[in-house]
């Protein structure tokens, strides 16, 4: 997933761009501009994309959100433990809500 300009310019976030950071202050004002553009840009395609999406069920907006690509990559070394330990390949499981399984894992 592309990150945007915030999480670029967020020391603690991993998509943390020091280079861009460290020139944003001393960047021309339309330079500056023309990257908050296109990060809206980019948000409302990313937005546009996903409101096509039509749900076998009901679904509130407020209610249902997609899982990012980044929650499973964060689960990838576990799924291949799993994997391993039930004689499968990653490609033949599926996950249906990884944010789940990272409370209960956390809770314990």
């Amino acid at each position: 997933m592309e990150s945007t300009l915030s999480d670029r310019l967020n020391p603690t976030h991993p998509a943390f761009d020091a280079d861009l950071k460290a020139r944003w202050k001393t960047m021309p004002k339309k330079e500056r501009q023309a990257l908050v553009d296109a990060d809206h840009a980019s948000i409302a395609g990313r937005k546009a994309a996903t409101a096509a999406i039509e749900h076998p069920f009901a679904a509130d907006e407020d209610d249902h959100a997609e899982t990012s690509p980044q929650a499973y990559a964060d689960i990838a070394e576990l799924l291949d433990i799993l994997c391993a330990r039930l004689g499968k390949d990653r490609p033949s499981v599926r996950i249906y809500d990884p944010y789940f399984w990272w409370v209960v894992l956390h809770q314990e």
